[in-house]
This record gives C-alpha cells, structure tokens and sequence, in this order.
C-alpha cells in the first residue's frame, strides 16, 4: 500500500495517535496523512488512496459529520474499488445496524448509512469490562481465532469494541476471526465485498501492539491505573509478532490490491 488516509474528527481521533504510528512501523514506504469531513466532501477519496481507514471513537461524532454528502463519497470510494478498514468505532459505524448498551437508559440502537455489513454490531462485551461495568475501564487483552479453520490464535487489545451477528449463507462476507474468548465464538473481524472494493471492520485494536498500549497508560487522574497495568502484563506475555493480527489483516488487504 502506497498511499493511506486516516478519517480525523478533531474530538475522538485525536486519542488514535497511536494508528499513525503502527502505520508507519507496519508500511515505511507508504505515504499515511489524515482527512476531515470537508477533505471528504472535497474529493480527497480518488483511485490513488489505496486505504481509507476510519479508527476507534464514539460513532455519534462519525455520524453527525459524516452523514449525508461525506458517507455517499465514501460509498462511491469503495464501491468503485477502494479499501476500507473500520476499527472499532469505525466497525460499528460501518454495520447497518448498531446496538450499544442495549436495555440500559442510554442505549444506542440504531440504523448506520454506510451499512458496508448488512448485520448488527453488538456492545459492549461486558465479560471484558473491568468489573463487568462500562463506568470502568474498557480494555482487556483478548484471544482471536483466525486463519485457515481458524487454527491459528492471535493475542490483541479489545477497548470496547463489539461482536457481529453472523453474516447471512448468501452474503459475500467473510469471518476473517473470532472471539476464542466467548461462547460460540461470535464474528470479530469481518471483510465485506462492497461493489469492486472491500470494507474490512475489526472491533477490536489489532494497531495496538503490547509496546504502544504501554506508551498509552498513565497514573495521573486514573481510576483504571492497577486494571491497565496488569492487562499489559498480560499482553506483553501472551502476545506474540509472528502472530500479529494488524499484519494479518494488512496482508489481507494487499492481496486484494494485488488482484485488482
């Protein structure tokens, strides 16, 4: 990949630094900026960009810029050939249908307009919420199944992110991992055939590698400190590089470049 655009809404990406850098440890040679709402509408999405990639944040904020003129320019982007790679916020937002804290008072259940995966994105998953409470942290350090069979297991970091319905026998989406965590295993990281191109949507943080998760937990005004810290300690023993899951999906995403 040669040329990369990370979506930047000045109020949730500002805390996905960490996506930029993953980048450009992953793809040295590729050219990675980001874009707004306006670079959108603009025009910034042409047959050059060879990945547009929405990262983590409340969806809400995705949704009051996007909707409308920007969701139809990224529609067109993909549907004519481009790549789309959604991570957690960006996953929920590329579903039809998302359900966030369902039966609570502030639940969020509602149609999405890009609807890349014509299924639901369910979240949180309060098994991996520190005490089981979204009022605490979100983090925990997760198992995927993937690969061939899904034989193979990858170690990443889950913030919050959601599990998919299964996709439908007749649509043309795959299950690229699961949760080897939950019962029966629910759908983790999807590819979705959109038009010519492809829309990847992981829920969970597979650009956060045990030594950027590190760099990203602090003391100071945090509750989760003693939570985060031992979830490092568990990430930095279970997790392992020849079993990345960003790479794995990266490679994905190159072979579908490279049949184009």
């Amino acid at each position: 990949m040669k040329k990369i655009l990370i979506y930047q809404d000045y109020v949730e990406s500002n805390n996905n630094a960490h996506l930029l850098v993953a980048f450009q440890i992953a793809l040295p040679n590729a050219q990675i900026s980001f874009c707004d709402v306006d670079d959108i509408v603009e025009g910034c999405l042409t047959f050059e960009v060879d990945l547009f990639v929405i990262p983590g944040g409340e969806d809400l904020y995705f949704c009051e810029a996007l909707n409308g003129l920007a969701n139809i320019k990224i529609k067109n982007y993909v549907e004519q050939g481009g790549l789309y790679l959604g991570i957690c916020g960006g996953s929920y937002y590329a579903c039809s249908h998302i359900e966030w804290k369902k039966g609570c008072d502030d639940e969020i259940c509602e149609p999405r307009e890009l609807s890349f995966y014509e299924g639901t994105a369910h979240g949180p998953i309060y098994e991996f919420l520190e005490k089981n409470n979204p009022s605490h942290s979100w983090e925990q350090v997760v198992h995927l199944a993937y690969g061939i069979e899904e034989k193979k297991t990858g170690t990443t970091l889950y913030r919050a992110g959601p599990f998919f319905s299964e996709p439908k026998k007749e649509s043309q989406t795959i299950v690229l991992a699961r949760y080897a965590d939950l019962k029966g295993m629910p759908p983790a990281i999807l590819s979705c055939c959109v038009g010519k191109g492809i829309a990847i949507l992981s829920a969970v943080h597979i650009e956060c590698p045990p030594s950027l998760y590190k760099k990203m937990i602090y003391k100071h005004k945090n509750d989760s400190y003693q939570w985060q810290s031992d979830r490092l300690i568990k990430y930095e023993k279970e997790y392992h590089c020849d079993r990345d899951l960003f790479h794995y999906v990266l490679d994905v995403l190159d072979n579908v470049l490279n049949e184009t």
